[in-house]
C-alpha cells in the first residue's frame, strides 16, 4: 500500500514538473529567436547608416549585444564566426556570412537540422 501511494505522488510531482520542463524551452527558444530577429535588424540599421554616413558598421556593438548573457542555461555565443545558440543541454550553430562583414551579414542555420527548425518553429515540408 505504502509503495502505491508513493508511486501516486511521484506521478503527480511528475505530471507537475514535466509540462514546466518544455514551457522553460520554449520560452528560451522564443528569447533567442527574438535577439537573433533585434540583431539581424540593427545589422540593417547600421549598415544603412554606413552607406548614407560613409562609417565604417558598428558590429561589435550588435553582437556584444547578442552574445550578452542574461541566463546561464539561454544565450548565444561567438566562436570563430559562427553563433552558438545554447538552450538547456542542447546547442544550435549559426554560420555568419559574409565573415568580414563586408556586407550585412546573414546569420542562418540549416533546416535540415531538427534544432534549426525547432528553433524557427518550422516543420519540415515533403
Amino acid at each position: 500500500m505504502e509503495l502505491v501511494i508513493v508511486i501516486a505522488i511521484l506521478g503527480i510531482i511528475a505530471f507537475c514538473a514535466f509540462p514546466r520542463f518544455f514551457i522553460q524551452e520554449s520560452l528560451c527558444l522564443y528569447h533567442l529567436r527574438n535577439r537573433l530577429q533585434k540583431a539581424n535588424q540593427e545589422f540593417l540599421m547600421h549598415y544603412a547608416r554606413s552607406i548614407t554616413e560613409n562609417q565604417a558598421p558598428k558590429i561589435d556593438l550588435v553582437l556584444q549585444e547578442l552574445t550578452k548573457r542574461d541566463d546561464p542555461r539561454c544565450y548565444f555565443e561567438l566562436k570563430d564566426h559562427r553563433l552558438v545558440a545554447h538552450f538547456d543541454t542542447k546547442a544550435l550553430e549559426f554560420v555568419i556570412t559574409p565573415k568580414d562583414f563586408s556586407s550585412k551579414p546573414k546569420i542562418y542555420c540549416q533546416l535540415s537540422n531538427q534544432l534549426c527548425r525547432n528553433f524557427w518553429g518550422k516543420q519540415l515540408k515533403k
